[in-house]
């Protein structure tokens, strides 16, 4: 059988502000992520979280998971299709936070985590990804699942990819701003177009002649697949399970690596 975790106060003072939020969803369908937004301008800077903080005090980051776990399924269905993905993105990234703070700091679960993942990586915690379950919108659901068979599968925007945060020091950089269904359009291509012109996750090397990418492209290259009628001829040379992403990179990055790309100056 497996394990639902729901994120329950042990903190009384901010029962009744949970209690609220989840009214203000209950009545209202969508989503407030004001609080969500507020954590993260709190606890987190540069890309990066004070998990130490953050364990002094997680009452703020469980309370906003109370109201995700709150969410009415029946509410949810109606919803647009950017609250929806906004909805999933918040809370992949604020259940990852969640984890590491809880934990922090992270002791490896067996010789082969420690020697595996670095200190402090999410990665060291046994089964964080695929096997501790959380209620969210009415279902049980893992880390693996929110990533893999709803946004991936259900949304398929490959910039996902940019927006999700693994704790680890080759994922795209967290923002300080939760996301909305306003603004979700906006923010994914700005998180796109970071990563692709982040230098440690995307660069040219004409001396090798080689590019350097990060393996988030390779791992998922099946979601930037390219339509054959949408091949430009200087994207045809590069192999098949390439082009998808080759195509959104050079799309997105600076102009030197731009055209190096486009030009197969590598």
């Amino acid at each position: 059988m497996r394990e639902v975790v729901r994120f329950s106060l042990v903190v009384a003072v901010c029962c009744g502000m949970v209690s609220c939020w989840a009214a203000c969803a209950r009545a209202e369908g969508e989503i407030d992520h004001s609080a969500y937004d507020a954590f993260l301008k709190e606890y987190t800077g540069d890309g990066l979280v004070d998990y130490a903080a953050v364990k002094e005090d997680l009452s703020s980051l469980r309370a906003y998971l109370d109201v995700l776990s709150d969410t009415s399924a029946v509410y949810y269905k109606t919803w647009s299709r950017e609250a929806r993905m906004a909805f999933w993105i918040n809370a992949y990234n604020a259940v990852t936070i969640y984890a590491v703070a809880s934990d922090y700091p992270i002791e490896p679960d067996s010789l082969v985590a420690g020697d595996r993942f670095p200190e402090n990586s999410i990665g060291r915690i046994s089964g964080v990804w695929d096997s501790v379950y959380v209620s969210l919108a009415g279902r049980p659901v893992t880390l693996n699942e929110i990533e893999h068979e709803i946004l991936r599968k259900e949304f398929g925007d490959p910039r996902v990819h940019f927006a999700l945060v693994r704790a680890a020091k080759g994922s795209p950089r967290l923002s300080q701003d939760a996301y909305e269904a306003g603004s979700l359009e906006e923010r994914l291509e700005q998180d796109a177009v970071r990563f692709a012109e982040d230098y440690d996750k995307v660069r040219v090397n004409i001396t090798q002649g080689k590019l350097y990418i990060s393996e988030i492209f390779d791992w998922y290259a099946d979601d930037f697949e390219v339509a054959a009628e949408e091949i430009p001829e200087w994207l045809g040379s590069y192999k098949k399970k390439t082009r998808g992403f080759i195509a959104f990179i050079a799309s997105r990055t600076d102009e030197p690596t731009r055209e190096a790309i486009m030009t197969r100056d590598l």
